[in-house]
């Protein structure tokens, strides 16, 4: 170290900038520096991890908005599906009824019977079928069938069925007009077709059974997408790059959940 003391003050001065330069580059590029089981962390590795924390949570902030929103497409294709099928039945039932009443009221009216039929064929295509549309649709989004046998859910049936002729009566029997037809042949015609009925309201009850199924089997299979989405971030960071490209799959808005593609998620993260 005897060249330093040789030095002049300037070239000193310069020596020494270049040193404390030197050595700051070497620190900046320093992480962390252990002592004993202290270890001390630079600033530089700090802001790296938090970066890099930030960076995850934004992935999993996207990821989980995406698998939201399949979730709620999800939800409006099956509510979409079980309307669709109600409208079916109510459909074949309209067909039903107006063909058996009117063939009740040209026997005993032959001349005498299409003010009455009018009439009552529209309020049933009008605001009957809304507000049985409406009571079916009630059953879809309230009521738990998805786990009773077929003998409670004929029996679930029997009972909404009761409920259905107290609506009829509502829309036909209080308010009947004294110049149409005796109100009986519309009474009469019901029961003429009454097993009928009830054998496609338990076909529809069926149906919208099978559907909530498929709603509820979607909605955990996407909650087990999430929980086991979250222990892979928790343990390994970012998704593989394969299993990024699969969100926003899971469900097809013809088909429904893609059960495969699930499974096919599930492995590419298993830990």
């Amino acid at each position: 170290m005897d060249f330093i003391t040789k030095l002049s003050s300037a070239n000193l001065i310069i020596f020494g900038v270049i040193f404390l330069g030197a050595l700051l580059i070497v620190v900046k590029h320093i992480q962390s520096v252990k002592v004993g089981k202290a270890e001390i962390t630079s600033k530089a590795k700090q802001e790296s991890e938090a970066k890099e924390d930030r960076k995850i949570f934004v992935e999993m902030m996207n990821f989980s908005w995406r698998l939201n929103q399949e979730l709620s497409d999800g939800e409006h294709f099956y509510k979409k599906q079980a309307r669709r099928e109600i409208k079916d039945h109510l459909y074949s039932y309209s067909i039903l009824i107006k063909s058996a009443y009117r063939k009740v009221l040209v026997e005993k009216n032959p001349d005498d019977y299409k003010l009455t039929y009018a009439a009552f064929t529209s309020t049933l295509d009008g605001q009957f079928y809304m507000k049985v549309m409406q009571f079916l649709m009630d059953c879809y989004e309230h009521n738990h069938i998805t786990n009773i046998s077929e003998m409670e859910l004929r029996k679930k049936s029997d009972e909404i069925y009761g409920q259905i002729v107290c609506i009829f009566q509502d829309f036909f029997m209080e308010p009947w007009l004294e110049e149409m037809c005796d109100y009986k042949d519309l009474q009469n015609a019901c029961l003429n077709i009454e097993a009928e009925v009830r054998n496609m309201l338990f076909a529809a009850m069926k149906e919208i059974q099978t559907t909530l199924i498929q709603l509820y089997n979607m909605r955990t299979a996407i909650q087990n997408i999430k929980n086991c989405t979250s222990a892979w971030i928790i343990e390994k960071g970012l998704l593989p790059v394969q299993a990024e490209a699969m969100v926003d799959t899971f469900f097809e808005p013809v088909k429904g959940l893609n059960v495969d593609r699930v499974q096919e998620y599930l492995e590419l993260i298993k830990i």
